[in-house]
């Protein structure tokens, strides 16, 4: 059960990942701009240039609007990204090999009850 979670949420974070280094090549040449939310109470805007992103969060407190932006390189963003099919292929690897203490007729009796 937990090895087909791992393999989905890893399937989906590749494609996220092909979808951040797509956006991450096309920060080059464009300048995205993307938001959520309003400003009547909160609102978010990422804006995608030259291989960073910027956040930058906006609040409006008694008619005042209130900015912090912070910025992250894509970089850091596709590490993130790879890191679930990264477990996935180290605890796929760890099953495949030998257990210590283990002899080789208990793996196989282990095997044949699955």
């Amino acid at each position: 059960m937990l090895r087909r979670l791992l393999a989905g949420l890893s399937i989906a974070s590749l494609f996220v990942g092909l979808v951040i280094l797509v956006f991450w090549n096309r920060s080059f040449y464009h300048t995205d701009h993307y938001s959520i939310g309003s400003l009547d109470s909160s609102q978010t805007v990422y804006t995608s240039h030259e291989g960073r992103i910027m956040v930058t969060t906006s609040q409006n407190v008694g008619g005042g609007i209130m900015s912090q932006s912070r910025p992250y390189p894509y970089s850091r963003i596709a590490v993130w990204s790879l890191t679930i099919p990264a477990f996935w292929l180290a605890i796929t690897i760890r099953s495949k090999l030998p257990r210590p203490g283990r002899r080789r007729s208990d793996l196989q009796r282990l095997d044949h009850n699955l």
